[in-house]
């Protein structure tokens, strides 16, 4: 939930098809992460995610890098598989190896021996002694010139990565029925709407939107001891993402009724027959998860999660439970004061829930 005043406006209730993510996030909106923290904590959710808070983590230099490259690997893979080689190749690009440019100049060592072999003055800054060398071969090579030329501006991709994820993608288009279901449908659709029991804006951001439903592209990591099946829904388990599937349920739902903003005119005639398949009652009934592996096969798992399974009925059971536990605190404290509980001393029980002895019968 992030402090609107210093973001970008506040959108209305709608359909955003291409929305950037830094928009998405900017808007003061409870997502599935809210609503996660809201059940197991609702007195901490105040203090780790309002704007208001002056306990919110601070990310340092090396969170901040270490989410960057989370995000990048998260972001081609979406492209690269949801998306289209296109898209993928727009934004990213395969960084050179210093092994197949023996020939390139890199460190001032590097520049000063290529100069001191033809009796050139080797001292200056390292941009001059690149200058130098260019008055000497305007066809001199330079590592920083190559790596530009190759990346022009996109994100870096090295090459396991690269490989990984055109495999993945191999993969799915030999997989008929998954590519022919993905194919009809529009990538980063983000849904805003006013929720009737926190009266907030809530919001939700499909990786991608079908004809059949919706689908979240996940990465897990293969273990050994555990099929990939149970080691990717472990991890759904671990990170609440039922609860995820759950608040996209309630946008999924909503979408007849909201009216469509961005994106090209086939992705907006997409998304207007995603509408009127959800008011028909089709694409509603399950929703799809595609793993896809950080380590070993590069074998993607697209997994189909039943609506009426357990698995999303508990999940609606914790976002309303989230959403009720939210309209309690802000009750009492409102939307912007801190939410804090201080109950005075209390006496321990002999059978106590999480600490006690039970007496023998």
């Amino acid at each position: 939930m992030s402090d609107q005043t210093t973001g970008p406006v506040c959108l209305e209730p709608g359909i955003y098809i291409g929305l950037p993510e830094e928009d998405y996030f900017a808007q003061r909106a409870l997502g599935s992460t809210d609503l996660k923290a809201l059940y197991l904590d609702a007195e901490s959710w105040w203090w780790d995610h309002h704007p208001n808070s002056a306990l919110r983590k601070e990310e340092t230099p090396e969170s901040l890098a270490r989410r960057a490259d989370s995000r990048r690997i998260g972001s081609a893979t979406h492209a690269c598989l949801l998306e289209g080689l296109e898209a993928y190749e727009a934004r990213f690009a395969v960084k050179p190896e210093k092994a197949d440019h023996p020939e390139a100049l890199d460190t001032i060592e590097q520049m000063k021996a290529w100069l001191g072999e033809r009796g050139l003055k080797l001292s200056g800054s390292k941009l001059a002694l690149m200058d130098r060398i260019l008055e000497a071969d305007p066809e001199a090579t330079f590592w920083n010139g190559i790596v530009d030329r190759a990346l022009a501006g996109r994100q870096v991709m090295y090459r396991n990565e690269d490989l990984r994820i055109r495999l993945m993608r191999r993969i799915i288009e030999n997989d008929r029925a998954l590519s022919e279901e993905l194919a009809h449908g529009v990538s980063e659709v983000s849904v805003l709407w006013q929720d009737p029991t926190t009266k907030m804006m809530h919001r939700a951001r499909f990786d991608r939107a079908t004809l059949r439903g919706p689908w979240d592209l996940k990465t897990f990591t293969r273990r050994r001891n555990i099929t990939p099946k149970t080691g990717a829904l472990r991890r759904a388990q671990d990170e609440g993402w039922h609860i995820q599937a759950a608040s996209y349920w309630e946008a999924w739902d909503l979408m007849p009724e909201l009216p469509v903003f961005g994106g090209t005119a086939a992705e907006r005639e997409m998304v207007e027959r995603i509408q009127t398949n959800i008011a028909a009652g089709f694409g509603s009934s399950s929703f799809g998860w595609l793993f896809c592996p950080v380590n070993g096969a590069p074998s993607p798992l697209p997994l189909r999660l039943k609506r009426s399974g357990l698995i999303t009925v508990e999940g609606e059971k914790r976002v309303k439970e989230a959403k009720e536990n939210y309209v309690a605190w802000t009750r009492i404290y409102g939307t912007d004061d801190p939410w804090i509980e201080v109950a005075g001393v209390q006496d321990i029980e002999d059978e106590e829930e999480g600490y006690g002895f039970w007496r023998a019968a």
